[in-house]
């Protein structure tokens, strides 16, 4: 009978020690579901604002060096490339979009330089890509440019204003003619905005 009941106790403390075991290992597994810690980074690029326009690269600068050169196509009275009173020309400009992960807008004004010789040029219309010629305002010409396009060309009309009224007259004209030290200077600001569409 001694034995039995070591064999019962026995049996009865395995038991216990198993269930013992069992629900630690339960409570353990479902403690750890509710204390269970895990670490993250969230990593996402920046988008680039690398623009170029006409292919120089404007990060940093707030002025282009290299000069925008018109054309003048000259006509029966004037050689092409030169400027006189009552000729016309234009000059271009490129906006490079190819590293620019956004899309943004563009406002350009221009207008006759104080420093001008010649105070009667006047921007006479634009054409942006192969759209119409428009009137330009003095709001200036705005745009959109797509992010990653590398051609968003923009022309700009300009003319020697020889109509009556204006601040330089036929003697003014000559001088400036006969000065080789004369320029006819516009200044162009061109502004960028990142858009939201």
């Amino acid at each position: 009978m001694v034995e039995d009941r070591k064999r019962s106790y026995n049996m009865i403390l395995t038991l216990i020690i198993i269930l013992t075991l069992i629900l630690a290992f339960l409570f353990q597994t479902s403690y750890a579901k509710y204390k269970k810690q895990i670490n993250g980074h969230v990593i996402g690029d920046i988008a680039d604002w690398n623009i170029k326009i006409n292919n120089e690269d404007i990060r940093g600068k707030t002025n282009l060096t290299n000069a925008i050169e018109p054309t003048f196509l000259g006509d029966d009275y004037t050689k092409a490339g030169v400027i006189a009173p009552g000729t016309e020309g234009y000059f271009d400009l490129n906006i490079d979009a190819t590293n620019a992960d956004v899309n943004f807008t563009f406002n350009i004004t221009a207008s006759t330089s104080a420093s001008s010789s010649v105070q009667d040029i006047i921007i006479d219309g634009y054409q942006i890509g192969s759209g119409a010629r428009q009137s330009y305002t003095s709001t200036g010409i705005t745009g959109n440019v797509v992010h990653n396009t590398a051609e968003n060309p923009i022309r700009v009309f300009i003319r020697w204003n020889d109509s009556t009224g204006q601040s330089m007259d036929n003697q003014a004209d000559t001088e400036v003619g006969t000065d080789d030290s004369s320029q006819a200077l516009v200044d162009v600001h061109i502004n960028l905005i990142q858009s939201n569409t």
